[in-house]
């Protein structure tokens, strides 16, 4: 393995590869409570988090490389929405409308949103403001874009919910001296504070998953319309901390296979979705699985040793980008 990889960062991101596969199983099969309360609490930092990483690794480039990097998330994103749509449609899930054509499907929203930052990032001009400066207006931004009437639709909601994350990863990354962690929480804190949320989310009556997932605007939640946008700022600042509490308590060695997993990441992001609906298939139409909270564990296991069996063949490895690949290999 190169000794450039920041190996704590691949460590982080299978983990949280791992938390998102167990979150997205958790309500498709409806198990207890408290596993419900769990696969919840994840969302406090799972994709705050990877999308921070993501902004960490985002640099200006020269335009080639860039459009480069665009063409290649826009081509997975066409090549999994379309194969997402056949397995909708296989299980008689999909209904056409102009609206399916403009929402990105499932976890896609993520390729969508990603295309916006980093050409947000390389088209700005640099600004004469202090990094900090930067991102509370972005805080401020992702606050008010809560009052616009556009949820899904082009990954709307998402993209400016998360674009603080992706600053604050970001501006850590383009200072040389900084690194992604936050090395004085201390390690009780920080586990303390994770471990908090599993029970604010199962003792609370509140719809935490639908605020923490970003893609819906304020007006479909029946609150009081002030607080929405107070919960909004508030959960930045939580999720940051978390994020950087997840930052602490996971290793900075390299840990073999996690490690090496850990740069596929968005191989098994992409996959992942087509393996859960293999299950929910499985369960609704051949025989009925289980679904207490060791076994959503199991179907997790289940789909990353899938996962990592089907990306060691070379046609599915560069199947999203089976096109580029094609090419170059012509060349």
């Amino acid at each position: 393995m190169s000794e450039s990889r920041n190996h704590h960062l691949d460590n982080v991101k299978f983990i949280l590869i791992l938390l998102v596969i167990f979150g997205h199983i958790v309500p498709r099969l409806g198990i207890s409570r408290l596993g419900d309360a769990i696969g919840v609490s994840f969302y406090f930092f799972h994709m705050p988090l990877m999308v921070m990483i993501s902004g960490y690794f985002t640099r200006k480039t020269d335009i080639k490389k860039f459009w480069n990097s665009i063409f290649h998330l826009l081509e997975a994103f066409l090549i999994f929405d379309v194969l997402l749509t056949i397995e909708l449609w296989l299980s008689g899930n999909f209904h056409f409308s102009v609206k399916s054509l403009i929402i990105p499907r499932w976890s896609l929203w993520y390729l969508v949103s990603l295309i916006f930052w980093r050409t947000l990032i390389q088209f700005t001009p640099s600004l004469r403001l202090h990094p900090k400066l930067i991102i509370v207006i972005s805080i401020v931004i992702g606050v008010l874009s809560g009052f616009v009437p556009i949820g899904e639709p082009f990954s709307f909601q998402r993209t400016f919910f998360y674009l603080p994350y992706f600053l604050v990863g970001y501006f850590v990354g383009k200072n040389k001296e900084s690194s992604l962690s936050f090395d004085c929480i201390p390690l009780p804190i920080a586990a303390l504070f994770l471990l908090s949320f599993p029970v604010i989310t199962f003792f609370v009556d509140f719809p935490f998953e639908l605020l923490l997932e970003g893609k819906t605007p304020y007006y479909v939640f029946d609150y009081t319309l002030w607080l929405l946008p107070l919960f909004r700022m508030v959960l930045y600042l939580v999720s940051i901390f978390a994020s950087f509490c997840v930052l602490k308590l996971v290793p900075k060695k390299e840990i073999a296979w996690v490690t090496k997993q850990g740069q596929d990441t968005l191989l098994y992001y992409l996959y992942h979705t087509s393996f859960i609906y293999g299950v929910m298939f499985i369960s609704n139409h051949l025989f009925h699985l289980p679904g207490s909270f060791i076994a959503v564990l199991g179907y997790t296991v289940f789909i990353v040793i899938g996962i990592w069996i089907l990306i060691r063949i070379p046609f599915f490895r560069h199947f999203p980008n089976i096109v580029s690949y094609l090419i170059t290999k012509r060349k």
